[in-house]
């Protein structure tokens, strides 16, 4: 079922580039796992990605899309070269959190 952990788990700790387009709604661990290891994370884009939270710690990362995130609530993020948050259509988000550091 969706709500079960999936029996994966994405590591790609060079990963510079991620786009995601129509996933969820669903268990979205396995993104947030995957955003963990993306140190190296440049751009984020994504369309209708159906997850409830998203944090984002990469000191490379620049760009982020969020678009027709319908189901996003909350957002953290450290990403101290971010030059572009582009977030449309997130109509349960409540708050972004800019963390001071990185834990």
């Amino acid at each position: 079922t969706p709500q079960e952990d999936p029996d994966y788990r994405i590591e790609c700790p060079n990963l510079k580039r991620c786009t995601l387009y129509y996933w969820g709604p669903g268990h979205f661990g396995w993104i947030l796992t995957m955003l963990e290891h993306a140190t190296q994370l440049e751009d984020f884009d994504s369309y209708k990605l159906r997850a409830g939270y998203l944090k984002f710690a990469s000191n490379h990362l620049k760009s982020i899309r969020l678009h027709r995130a319908e189901c996003l609530e909350l957002i953290e993020l450290w990403a101290p070269r971010l030059t572009s948050l582009e977030i449309q259509a997130a109509y349960d988000l409540d708050s972004i959190v800019f963390l001071k550091e990185h834990a």
